[in-house]
């Protein structure tokens, strides 16, 4: 009987030198491999796949956002509580025009949950255009959220899957690693302070005094039962003349300082004077002011704090208003301490 190896390649066991059997058989092996390699480097070396520079992409907060609250109060704001889907505009700033790709966002916000963080620009970006994107990221704020602004960290990416993407690159700086840009959205929290009659009376001029009353309510914007305010207090922090260095302080009486007042429970959708009406913010000035004859009405800046339950912090507030000049011949009228009678 002779050798199955003979048979094929004489009486040697071994085959020719360089015959391999299975080469000869399967000659197309060569060529399909070379094919596989060939797919694979045109996909991973896919010629528009873009190199941007982050730098070259721009957001504006002021006007760069959709936003879409229908499972909120429907006011096309960000409010605490709220889940949100919004779309967001960039602007290349470039030369170059950018190729198709996606906005991946991530925040080390705790008050974040994010649903979605993928954004699309199926079109990419023109040079000096700029874009909105085509779908929209979402996410849900939490109800304590107390800030005017949530900052999320980019990164460009070719190919991102929908619904949620790795967000470990999220940092706490202006811009991405890459340096894609910082996406700021505003908030509104849900409790606000609104300002009312405010008046600056001065004394003459060689008194050079100034004394500030105001009215304020306290409006609660929320829309779900877990936003009524309850015992809600009102504290006015500092208050300055938006033009000079002036301040005020606030003035006292019986030992009081008129500087915080309580309005009570304050109920969704619902703005609420001081619990005593009668009451209001008053201060007067620490250092000399006296308006130009001409002006009838001066600009004021107020820091203000929100608390919930008389004690807890829920909300701050830097707010403008405009008041109108009352000159006084008899400066008893101002420098007298506390309130006046009828006040």
């Amino acid at each position: 009987m002779q050798n199955s190896n003979a048979n094929q390649y004489g009486n040697s066991n071994q085959p020719p030198k360089g015959k391999l059997p299975w080469l000869s058989k399967n000659r197309w092996l060569p060529v399909g491999g070379l094919a596989l390699i060939l797919v694979v480097y045109l996909l991973c070396s896919d010629p528009d796949t873009p190199t941007i520079d982050g730098r070259q992409l721009s957001f504006n907060p002021a006007n760069g956002t959709v936003v879409e609250d229908s499972l909120g109060n429907k006011d096309a704001h960000v409010n605490p509580g709220e889940q949100v889907k919004i779309r967001i505009r960039l602007a290349n700033t470039g030369d170059k025009p950018i190729p198709p790709f996606n906005l991946v966002l991530a925040t080390k916000d705790t008050a974040v949950k994010l649903i979605d963080n993928r954004l699309q620009f199926k079109k990419g970006i023109g040079s000096k255009d700029t874009v909105l994107s085509d779908d929209f990221f979402e996410f849900k704020l939490n109800e304590t959220f107390l800030f005017d602004c949530l900052r999320f960290t980019s990164r460009i990416e070719r190919l991102a899957l929908a619904g949620m993407v790795g967000t470990a690159f999220a940092t706490n700086g202006a811009n991405g690693i890459n340096g894609d840009p910082p996406i700021d959205i505003y908030t509104y929290p849900n409790y606000r302070v609104c300002m009312g009659p405010c008046t600056l009376e001065v004394g003459p001029a060689a008194t050079n005094l100034a004394e500030l009353t105001i009215d304020a309510a306290i409006c609660n914007d929320g829309f779900t039962n877990l936003s009524t305010l309850t015992n809600a207090r009102v504290k006015i922090v500092s208050v300055k003349l938006c033009v000079s260095a002036v301040t005020f302080s606030p003035m006292s009486s019986g030992g009081a300082f008129l500087d915080n007042f309580d309005y009570g429970n304050v109920g969704i959708n619902n703005c609420a004077p001081p619990s005593v009406p009668t009451n209001r913010f008053k201060f007067r000035a620490t250092t000399s002011y006296l308006p130009q004859p001409s002006e009838t009405m001066v600009c004021i800046y107020f820091y203000v704090e929100i608390y919930r339950n008389l004690v807890d912090k829920i909300g701050e507030r830097n707010l403008g208003i405009r008041a109108q000049v009352v000159r006084r011949t008899n400066s008893s009228n101002i420098v007298a301490a506390g309130m006046r009678p009828g006040n």
